[in-house]
């Protein structure tokens, strides 16, 4: 008897992305060896609304495959095209609810609408909805819409934690006495990197430098502005890395200055590897950081409350490294891959038996506990 054969979408270009991430870590989680986990890859190029070619490719991937059950991650354009695809193929849904469009800031109000009436879609379409934190079950678009809303399955912390510190400051020339602030994710304004940019030109610090992990449309302009306003060489950009782990562990503080957030992968890995952070008040961030224990909050926007918490933390050792350990505490604690698992398991089990039907899904989903 074959294991549930369960496609997880995977979007091209987008690796070091939320929903790329945490598709990635369910594949190689414990739930292997209960299911066989084939990636749907959606591939790189302009999607649109009507896309005929994008459409057999998927339909395609899935029926060669005969899944028992397709798992979504993420709305707008590519969730829609997923979902399409799963519905056309006759196979049952899952979606991770990764934000909404009405949550952004930078599309203009007539893309908006677009794809807002393409989300609808989505969530009405799935057989079972989740949200990755209780901020995104929250927002009122996706209670009005999302059929059988099971409530939040956070992402999965990374497993991995380095242990050599010096190994990235020897290559990029830091001395060890340097307190280092790193920061990694998308380098897009909606993440904040022009508030990061500004801050880090505020501080007049020579003990401080800062790593920047990470690609996107901004990286380009944020480097020209740190390199005719800083002279001397404290910023390092290493663009696209795999070696996140180490990164973290060669740095002292982690900052986001992001917009809006649902729930921030890069926040887990930062506390996974004792890092106190400095994070904007935003979405699902305060579910991570609790202000004053294992981290500060500031407000988005706003620079000069990020330069006045990083200084603070340079100054204050001990309680840098208390923050840290909280931070590590909390990741641990809250985020338990084995009770991630286990409810992302019983949304696969609800749908891949072999005869389940609507009802039992339906269910499930009342009897969840939002987490």
């Amino acid at each position: 008897m074959r294991k549930p054969r369960v496609m997880l979408a995977f979007e091209e270009g987008h690796e070091n992305g939320g929903p790329y991430v945490s598709h990635k870590r369910i594949m190689e989680s414990s739930l292997k060896e209960k299911y066989e986990f084939i990636p749907l890859i959606v591939p790189q190029g302009r999607r649109g609304v009507v896309n005929f070619q994008l459409a057999r490719n998927l339909v395609q991937q899935i029926k060669s495959v005969d899944p028992d059950i397709v798992h979504i991650a993420g709305l707008q354009l590519v969730g829609f095209h997923c979902c399409r695809a799963a519905k056309q193929a006759e196979k049952k849904i899952v979606l991770a609810i990764h934000g909404s469009t009405t949550e952004a800031i930078e599309f203009s109000s007539w893309k908006k609408y677009v794809i807002k009436q393409m989300e609808i879609f989505t969530l009405k379409n799935s057989d079972i909805c989740y949200g990755v934190s209780d901020y995104v079950c929250g927002i009122d678009f996706i209670k009005k819409h999302a059929k059988n809303l099971f409530g939040s399955i956070y992402n999965i912390p990374s497993r991995g934690l380095a242990k050599d510190r010096s190994k990235i400051r020897q290559k990029l020339g830091i001395l060890p006495e340097k307190l280092v602030v790193v920061s990694t994710g998308r380098i897009t304004k909606e993440k904040g990197y022009h508030v990061l940019c500004d801050a880090i030109k505020l501080i007049e610090h020579p003990e401080i430098e800062f790593i920047i992990a990470g690609e996107g449309e901004y990286l380009a302009t944020f480097k020209n502005e740190i390199e005719q306003a800083i002279h001397e060489p404290k910023v390092h950009f290493l663009g696209y890395r795999e070696d996140i782990e180490e990164i973290l562990i060669a740095s002292d503080i982690f900052v986001i200055c992001t917009l809006h957030e649902t729930l921030c992968i890069s926040l887990l890995e930062a506390g996974r590897n004792g890092l106190p952070s400095i994070a904007t008040r935003v979405g699902g961030i305060p579910e991570i950081i609790v202000d004053g224990k294992n981290g500060f909050l500031v407000e988005p926007n706003c620079p000069e409350q990020v330069v006045e918490k990083i200084l603070l933390l340079e100054k204050n050792y001990e309680q840098r490294m208390l923050m840290g350990k909280q931070a590590k505490f909390v990741i641990c604690q809250k985020f338990s891959e084995n009770e991630i698992t286990n409810k992302i398991d019983q949304i696969y089990i609800a749908l891949a038996r072999k005869n389940a039907s609507r009802p039992d899904a339906c269910q499930l989903c009342r009897n969840a506990k939002i987490s």
